[in-house]
Parts: structure tokens; sequence; C-alpha cells
């Protein structure tokens, strides 16, 4: 068996653990039960869902566009959003959301490097995770007692500053240098130098960026707030917040795609502390990834269509 077969059977592998649990949860909380919560909700929720996804994926657009600002050239603000719609939809069907990191493969493709490309991705995805971090700590103490919620966020965060500063200090640069050879060193130089760079002389537009994320990670908890109306349970959008934090990294765990089954099974014992049944947490959870993937199908549709967005323009190393 070759490394692409072998590829391959992972992937398959990963999706069938993620419908594997998924399944187990439904069976666990009652097929019936389920089936039941999800036909009492009305149909005139999918429009208004929709609309709030679109404002999402505008909303990605936009950061995006931001992040390039110093090196967007000839880039429209519809390309860019394209560009970024289309890199989610790939994060939808990958383990860890791997799939977003195409985002610098199409920048590149649109004439901007691919280490300057690689470096947007990292400070957008490390905005986006001190976000989720900050909602995640707050979850700590909403959801557990503060005795042990709060030693666990104290644990957390002294954690995370210490391997942040680990990450991006001199020696620990030096030694991946070291470590790899000659020819990756040099890339990653490269990356490191345009890191830096950005970090230096764009502070604005990296705080633009977090505001930003704020506002999606809040229509986020819209989206799931209103299903969860519909179906009686009354969860306050600070919470939903929190949890959407939470999954934030455990989404990052790559056992199956987009966090398949793993989500769920966090949601099923967070929200019932908060008087959430688990019928109604389960069908919201599949009513969104029911959605998830139809959007992720239409700009995927949408994409076939517009070859000429993502395979024209210079490429930059």
């Amino acid at each position: 068996m070759n490394d692409a077969d072998m590829m391959d059977w992972k992937r398959i592998a990963k999706l069938a653990a993620g419908i594997l649990i998924f399944v187990v949860i439904i069976t666990l909380v009652g097929w019936e039960r389920v089936l039941d919560t999800l036909l009492s909700l009305p149909f005139w929720i999918f429009p208004l869902l929709l609309s709030l996804y679109v404002m999402n994926i505008l909303l990605s657009g936009v950061i995006l566009y931001v992040l390039i600002k110093p090196f967007r050239r000839a880039l429209s603000f519809w390309d860019v959003t394209s560009i970024s719609a289309v890199s989610w939809a790939f994060s939808v069907i990958t383990p860890a959301k791997l799939g977003q990191f195409s985002q610098v493969y199409f920048l590149k493709r649109r004439g901007i490097p691919a280490m300057t490309g690689a470096a947007v991705y990292v400070i957008d995805k490390g905005v986006s995770l001190a976000v989720a971090f900050l909602f995640a700590g707050v979850g700590f103490l909403i959801f557990f007692p503060f005795g042990s919620g709060g030693l666990s966020l104290l644990i957390f965060i002294t954690l995370s500053i210490f391997g942040g500063a680990i990450i991006f200090s001199q020696p620990f640069q030096r030694f991946l240098h070291r470590l790899l050879q000659k020819k990756i060193a040099s890339r990653f130089s490269g990356f490191f130098s345009a890191l830096s760079s950005y970090l230096k002389e764009n502070r604005l537009l990296i705080a633009v960026d977090a505001l930003i994320t704020c506002a999606m990670l809040f229509v986020n908890a819209i989206i799931f707030q209103i299903p969860f109306m519909l179906f009686g349970a009354d969860v306050p959008i600070l919470a939903i917040m929190c949890v959407l934090g939470i999954n934030t990294f455990v989404s990052l765990i790559p056992l199956s795609p987009d966090g398949l089954g793993v989500r769920e099974s966090v949601a099923l014992i967070l929200y019932p502390s908060l008087g959430v049944e688990p019928a109604i947490v389960i069908s919201t959870y599949i009513v969104m990834r029911v959605f998830n993937y139809l959007v992720t199908g239409a700009i995927f549709l949408f994409a076939s269509g517009k070859r000429d967005l993502f395979h024209t323009g210079p490429e930059s190393l």
C-alpha cells in the first residue's frame, strides 16, 4: 500500500470514527426524542439561519481583506471573500480544520508570497484562538464550580502564556533552524521573518481582526441560540459563546473532520448543567451540522464555476 492509499484510509477511518461517535450520542439520547424535537422546528428558521451564515462568511472575508491590506495588490473584496469562503469550506471536511490552510495556496496563486500568506494565516489563527481562549476561560467559571474551575483556568492561562513565550522566542526559532534540514530551515526562516515583520508593522490590523473575530463569535452564538429558543431552551448568549470557545480548541483534535462527534460530546457535557435537555442539545447541533454541510456544498459549487479566481495571477514563492 503506497502513501496515497494510506492517507485515503486514514481519512476514511477518521470520518467513520466521527460518524460512529455521532450515532452513539444520538442512540444514548434517544432517536425518537431527537426526531420529535427536530420535527418541531419551524421551516422559516432556515432562511434566517442562512442569512446569518452569509453574514459570517462576509465578516470572515473582511478579516482576510484587512490582514492582507499591505500586500493584496489588485485583489478585490469579493476575490478575497471567495478565497476565505473556500478555505473555510475545506476546513469543514478536514480534521483539526487543516483545510483552512488552503488559503495560503489560493493567495499565492493571486500573487501574494507563500511565506507572507502563511504568516497572515498564523496571525489570524492566533487571534481566533486568543478570542476562543478568553471565552473558554469564562466558560470554565460558568460550567464548573469556582474552586476547580478557577484552578483549571489559572493552570490554563499559565501554560498558554508559557507555551506562547517559548514558541515565539528566538532560542526556540534557532532550535528549529538547527533541527530541520537546511532547505526546510530556510523556508521557516522566511516565514518567521514575515511573521515578525507583520507583527511589528501591522498591529492596528491585528486589533481590527480581533474585534471582527469577536463579532463573528457573537453572530455564531446567535445562530445556535435561535434553534435553542425554538426548541424551548433559554440559553444565555454568553454561555453559548463560551461553549463555542471551548469547542474551538476541541475541533483542533484531529480525530474526525471538523470535530464531528467530539463537539457534540462536549456540548452534551456542558449544556445540561444549564438545564438544557440532551435531546435539544443534540438536535441543535444536528441542525448546525446540516447547515454547515449545505453551505460547504454551495461554496464548492460556486468555486467550481470560478476556476479563474483560484488559478490565475502570478505565483510568488
